[in-house]
């Protein structure tokens, strides 16, 4: 048995050791697999946003971002440094209702291309029901029966004028 020992630097000189390195600077894209909006309504824009990393040792350039019906901000081209991670806003309008899936393709360094899922669950909006009601009644002094024009004011903005009947000095709107 052989016991390991150092070699001198003659050895080395010699070319009994030959030692080739080559050193490979390369990105690496991170990113979900999966982008849940969950419940959303039809007819609005909704915004997520999508966190892409590089954990290479190369800053990895992003050409296009794409996907059907879906925005996404930035559009164009993107450089991220080595072991940074920005995001990116992904905007989604859906005007049907039901189950919405969609692939978000990431092209990037060299052609390749990763894909983000992009799902969520379409509702209806609610129907906005206004149920104000404002009944003015009032007393007018000096006057018993005939006609009176009431006004009605929000600091000096007119927000309702409306002819009233006055009947035994009184009226209603």
């Amino acid at each position: 048995q052989m016991t390991p020992r150092s070699l001198t630097p003659n050895e080395i000189s010699s070319g009994l050791v030959h030692r080739d390195f080559e050193v490979v600077l390369a990105p690496e894209i991170e990113v979900a697999s999966v982008l849940d909006f969950g419940r959303i309504y039809a007819g609005l824009v909704h915004q997520k946003q999508l966190q892409i990393g590089n954990s290479g040792s190369a800053a990895l350039e992003i050409s296009a971002i794409s996907g059907v019906g879906l925005q996404v901000d930035p559009a164009g081209s993107l450089t991220i440094a080595a072991g940074d991670s920005p995001s990116v806003t992904v905007s989604l309008q859906v005007d049907s209702l039901g189950s919405y899936s969609q692939d978000l393709r990431i092209t990037h360094s060299e052609g390749q291309t990763e894909t983000v899922s992009v799902r969520a669950s379409i509702e209806a909006l609610p129907a906005a029901v206004s149920t104000q009601l404002l009944t003015v009644s009032g007393r007018v002094s000096g006057v018993t029966e005939g006609t009176i024009s009431v006004e009605i004011l929000n600091g000096s903005t007119s927000v309702m004028q409306q002819q009233a009947a006055v009947e035994n000095g009184r009226y209603r709107l």
